[in-house]
């Protein structure tokens, strides 16, 4: 009976540990397919290309210079791309893009190795975008942190975090993350 216990304590610490890996996974996949797939190709004419292109701020641009200096490892200068992002979406009073700026700013510290910087700075995203109502956002940084705090060897966090997000998602979110 003794080993029946232990054996089975062990299935379930090694299921939760495959969950943990598994859903950092999806939740990594899933937002380099989102990235690689954020600006798809025009299929309106090009009046409405330019009506539509209008709606592209500078926050945005910006974000998107900072998300190619992270591709190219220069993380410093992402981490500056990604402040003047903040700064720009702040004057135009651009939640989601501060926002998003702030959640890839986290990432790069991720990748910096600064992991309590980077769940620091990560929370008040969520608390923001939890605010906002937008799932796809909200599950999308629950995923995140959950790899943060998996990172963190914090695996009771990073489980609880990751649930969240897959539920969100499953739900609620578009169709590439279902």
């Amino acid at each position: 009976m003794l080993l029946h216990n232990s054996i089975r304590k062990l299935l379930k610490v090694t299921h939760a540990r495959f969950l943990l890996v598994f859903f950092a996974q999806v939740s990594l996949w899933c937002m380099i397919l989102v990235g690689c797939n954020q600006n798809p190709a025009p299929t309106q004419p090009a009046e409405a290309e330019e009506e539509e292109n209008s709606d592209i701020t500078a926050a945005f641009l910006l974000n998107q210079a900072g998300d190619s200096a992270v591709q190219s490892t220069d993380y410093d200068r992402a981490l500056a791309l990604y402040q003047q992002s903040m700064d720009s979406a702040a004057v135009d009073a651009d939640s989601f893009n501060y926002y998003d700026s702030r959640l890839d700013m986290a990432c790069v510290y991720d990748r910096l190795g600064e992991l309590d910087k980077s769940i620091q700075i990560g929370i008040p995203v969520l608390e923001a975008f939890i605010r906002s109502g937008d799932s796809t956002r909200i599950g999308r940084t629950y995923s995140t942190l959950s790899a943060f705090y998996g990172r963190a060897n914090m695996p009771d966090k990073a489980f609880e975090m990751a649930q969240k997000g897959f539920d969100i998602l499953k739900y609620y979110g578009s169709d590439i993350e279902r």
